[in-house]
Parts: C-alpha cells; structure tokens; sequence
C-alpha cells in the first residue's frame, strides 16, 4: 500500500505543476480504511493539495467504518461535492 504522504505529494503536482482540477481513485477499498485516508487529510491539508475526487466504492455498504471513511475524504477535498 502506498503511503498517505506519496499521494498527497501527488496530488499536489497534479494541482500546482499540471493543473488538475478533478481526481478519480480507482481503489475498491478507498473508503474502507479510515486511519489511512485521515493520515492522506492531514498529509492533503499540509501540503494545501486538496482537489476535488471520486472514488469506487462497493455498493450497498454502510457500516461504521465505511462512514468514517467517508468523512475524512471530506476532510481532503474529495467526493466531489457530495
């Protein structure tokens, strides 16, 4: 698994040297993995590399730690308006 600080630092030449407006990850298990993606906040927040994403996730799930997910890809600018 990629480090949380790998892909801020991503996103933020994304945003700054090529001018990315919107991201897609193509991860299944994005939002499965809270701890990880509030560490890719605080790294996105640092670096001020937040741009707007979606993201896959599976459909009908909705337990807690899937909510949590999904708050903190709030936290990093993503979901894309949702």
């Amino acid at each position: 698994m990629r480090s949380p600080a790998l892909v801020a630092e991503e996103m933020r030449q994304l945003k700054y040297e090529f001018g990315a407006e919107r991201l897609w990850f193509a991860d299944d298990i994005f939002g499965l993995r809270p701890k990880w993606v509030c560490q890719l906040a605080d790294e996105v927040q640092k670096l001020d590399a937040a741009i707007p994403f979606k993201m896959q996730s599976p459909r009908g799930l909705d337990d807690a730690r899937y909510r949590a997910g999904l708050a903190a890809c709030r936290m990093c600018g993503g979901l894309d308006g949702c």
